[in-house]
């Protein structure tokens, strides 16, 4: 996912596969990688400097935990779709399950 600028200039690469939302009130970013970590899904809350759009990311965008992991001042959820309280002192997700058929029933 890359993010282009309106008035021209270098778009900025945010990550592989990923939702990107930024906090309700401007200050921080929150990313959740999900494909690029088959096993388990994590969600990045990364505060932004005054004025900035986009939390310092490597340039080549999130690939991996490490990359969240290695955003400063970040602060990473093991949960899908995360979305923080006032002061990112608690937060909720989505947690979902379904059940399907194994078994192949033959319908004659």
């Amino acid at each position: 996912m890359k993010a282009y600028p309106v008035k021209g200039g270098q778009p900025v690469n945010l990550c592989t596969s990923c939702w990107f939302l930024w906090a309700p009130d401007g200050g921080s970013a929150w990313i959740t990688a999900r494909r690029m970590m088959p096993a388990e899904t994590a969600t990045l809350d990364s505060p932004l400097s005054h004025g900035a759009t986009f939390p310092t990311l490597p340039p080549e965008g999130i690939h991996d935990r490490a990359d969240l992991e290695a955003v400063p001042g970040a602060h990473l959820v093991l949960e899908n779709r995360v979305v923080w309280g006032p002061g990112l002192t608690s937060w909720a997700w989505t947690a979902a399950a379904s059940q399907r058929n194994l078994y192949r029933i033959p319908l004659e």
